[in-house]
């Protein structure tokens, strides 16, 4: 089985890390293929220029813009889709819909409040654009898509308004990359 995965960070962003990237050998484990191609490249955490930032942004539109195009075209490519939030940030849902319209079936990842980005912006020039155009987004890629995965009840409570295939997962930290940093606090602990 082959499985995409449309991060929105690459590993250095926590979310991505631990809903996606923590995953991947448990994938390969049971001979599924996750290949993750994140919204934002690397270069967006270590930049500090506000020019370089925008142009880093715009660049990655442009490349998920052409990765969609791609697999709307050639539907087959993937079993399955994993989204993390949302395609676009601050764009409609319009390539969620159409992914539900060509049968390619995407599930979505939850690990925070991602609606309330655009429900409770509360910027005097940016609310009216959210309000008109935005403000239900989340809930229509909740809808559109063949399920959802949360971390919590609030999430959990929210998605289920808008699709019943509701899967709960928690963030977790696999303990088995941190064990020998786990030793040495058993250590340092065992002497107080």
């Amino acid at each position: 089985m082959k499985i995409l995965a449309l991060t929105k960070y690459p590993y250095e962003g926590p979310s991505s890390r631990y809903r996606f990237y923590n995953y991947q050998h448990c994938f390969k484990e049971n001979n599924i293929t996750m290949t993750i191609k994140p919204f934002f490249s690397n270069s967006y955490f270590t930049t500090t220029n506000k020019v370089q930032k925008i142009s880093i942004v715009f660049f990655s539109y442009i490349c998920r813009f052409f990765l969609l195009l791609n697999l709307l075209i050639f539907k087959n490519k993937y079993q399955l889709i994993l989204i993390e939030y949302e395609l676009f940030p601050y764009f409609p849902a319009l390539f969620e819909y159409f992914l539900k319209k060509r049968g390619i079936k995407y599930i979505v990842d939850y690990d925070d409040a991602a609606f309330h980005k655009y429900d409770m912006n509360y910027n005097r020039f940016t609310r009216p654009f959210l309000k008109l155009f935005l403000k239900n987004k989340i809930a229509k890629v909740m809808k559109y898509a063949d399920g959802v995965i949360v971390c919590n009840d609030y999430l959990d409570r929210y998605a289920r308004e808008y699709n019943s295939n509701i899967f709960r997962l928690p963030t977790v930290v696999l303990l088995h990359k941190y064990k020998k940093a786990l030793l040495e606090f058993k250590k340092e602990d065992d002497t107080f």
